[in-house]
Parts: C-alpha cells; structure tokens; sequence
C-alpha cells in the first residue's frame, strides 16, 4: 500500500512536489530582482565615485573593525582602507572633523591618522563605544 504511487489529479505526488519547488525558486528570483532594483533606485545620487564629487560634511565616522589578535593595526585590510579614505577626504579639504569610533583600538587609528597628517584636534576617538549609534550620540552630547 505505500508503495503505490500517490495521484492528486493528474499529477503525482513526485511532480507535484517538483512543481512546488519550481515555483519557490521562481518568487525567490523576482524577490532578489526586486530588491536590487529598489536598492539602485533608492541609491541613486547617494553613492560617489569620486574624492571631487563628494560634497562638504562637518562630522566623518570612522568605525573600525576589529584586528586579528596577532597582528597590528597595519595588517588589518579593512581599517587601511578607512584610513586611507579618510587621510583622502581631509587632503580634498571635504571633511570638518572625524569621530573614531573603535572601542580600545580607536587610539591606535587616532595615531595612524595623525601619522597620516590630520591634525590631533579634528580627530576626537570613542574608546567606549559599544555600537555605532552609541558613539555618535555621545560625540554630539558632549
């Protein structure tokens, strides 16, 4: 008896299980084309190429990322290129002042940013954030 090959109308129970997972893979495909398209849409004029074409702001937040336990600040891939993108925003005269938000490590970047030639008085550090917006609102009560 269960052995037998169950039909539900014309179709067996096989096919129509196959059927069903067509038809979910098909709505995750329209889900996903959806979704990239309304992130391009909503991007539009938000996302800069360009050093030049970036517009004037009077705060940059630096969030770092954590470092490997062995390795320095110089080894880490992810705060270079913060790094560098802020040593090129204050080089293109775009930015006022940068909050670097790191926890412990926000002094060692606070350093390379000084190494960099951003001077020690725009640069104020966190040293106790637990996320991103607990950074900025004390950086703005203060």
């Amino acid at each position: 008896m269960l052995r037998k090959i169950t039909k539900i109308g014309l179709i067996t129970l096989n096919a129509f299980f196959a059927l069903i997972g067509i038809f979910t893979f098909a709505i995750l495909i329209w889900f996903t084309v959806e979704c990239d398209n309304h992130v391009s849409d909503n991007s539009e004029g938000r996302i800069y190429s360009s050093v030049d074409s970036i517009p004037y702001q009077n705060l940059a937040v630096i969030i770092s990322s954590t470092p490997q336990p062995q390795k320095n600040i110089e080894d880490n891939p992810f705060l270079m290129a913060r790094l560098n993108a802020a040593e090129a925003l204050y080089n293109a005269d775009k930015i006022g002042c940068f909050l670097v938000a790191g926890g412990p490590i926000s002094n060692s970047m606070k350093d390379s940013l000084v190494a960099r030639g951003i001077p020690d008085y725009l640069i104020r550090t966190d040293t106790a954030a637990t996320d991103i917006f607990n950074s900025v609102a004390r950086a703005i009560i203060k």
